[in-house]
């Protein structure tokens, strides 16, 4: 029970604050920001419960591990499987969790502040501020395509770092750009170069995660939905703290640094291992 008190008692603040911001019971430029702020601290509830999840799913991923290892048939190679064993270590998944979180960011903020961008900065029409994330989806479609068609050889994790630096630097640019046609061609490139994240994250599941492949993809699909519940709020209280809507959606750029350095960390991590 004292492990859901925090969640209980995050949860009850967040519907009283509610409840008084709709009947009025508090009012006032004083508790606006208040009122702001308690739809962030819902979300981070929600995440904490998500967290909680997880260790709650611990034990039953042991016992997946077990009945893998007891269920193994005769041309299984034993060396192999305790390899693998020992490159999952106890907490090897956070990286999948930290990898899925910055994606989300990367790619929710701009689907949902894009268009609002772009009127707020060039004063254009709706539909040419539509047009700006149909480029973004038109460089991420065009860049999984061709992830499909040609067969690269290298590691996903060495992807991954090229997606999310190189990615990164594009979309910055696209959101510090003066001109309206520039911004939408940058965002088109930067939405190619970082197509392959999503494909890579995902493929490194069954390489990396042999015997728990359903419970990882619920932590990357977790960890995803949480940056879609965080990344867009906290753009909104960064432009409501004086920033421009395109300063606040750097956001986006950071995040995808951040997967980019993120997957090299991992993997010089288990380079050293593996020499050890």
């Amino acid at each position: 029970m004292t492990k859901w008190l925090p969640i209980i008692i995050i949860f009850f603040t967040y519907v009283a604050v509610e409840i008084c911001k709709v009947t009025g019971i508090v009012c006032g430029p004083a508790f606006q920001r208040i009122f702001e702020l308690s739809h962030m601290v819902g979300m981070l509830g929600i995440c904490i419960c998500l967290i909680l999840v997880c260790k709650l799913l611990k034990p039953v991923i042991r016992t997946a591990k077990e009945r893998s290892e007891s269920q193994r048939n005769g041309n299984f190679d034993q060396n192999v499987h305790t390899q693998n064993l020992a490159a999952n270590s106890r907490y090897t998944w956070l990286w999948m969790v930290l990898l899925g979180f910055c994606h989300g960011t990367m790619i929710v903020p701009l689907a949902a502040w894009a268009n609002p961008m772009v009127q707020d900065k060039f004063t254009i029409s709706d539909f040419k501020g539509a047009i700006v994330f149909a480029m973004l989806a038109s460089g991420l479609a065009l860049g999984r395509l061709t992830l499909a068609i040609f067969k690269f050889k290298a590691d996903n994790r060495t992807l991954l770092v090229f997606s999310g630096i190189a990615g990164g630097i594009l979309l910055a640019a696209s959101l510090l750009s003066s001109s309206y046609v520039f911004t939408i061609l940058l965002v088109a490139l930067g939405g190619l170069v970082a197509s392959s994240t999503a494909p890579c994250i995902l493929s490194i599941v069954p390489i990396k995660f042999p015997y728990t492949k359903p419970h990882l993809y619920g932590y990357v699909g977790a960890s995803i939905s949480a940056a879609a519940l965080i990344a867009p709020s906290l753009v909104g209280i960064l432009a409501d703290c004086g920033l421009s809507i395109d300063q606040a959606l750097l956001i986006s750029p950071a995040a995808a640094w951040t997967l980019g350095i993120t997957a090299l960390l991992w993997k010089i991590k288990d380079r050293r291992c593996t020499t050890k």
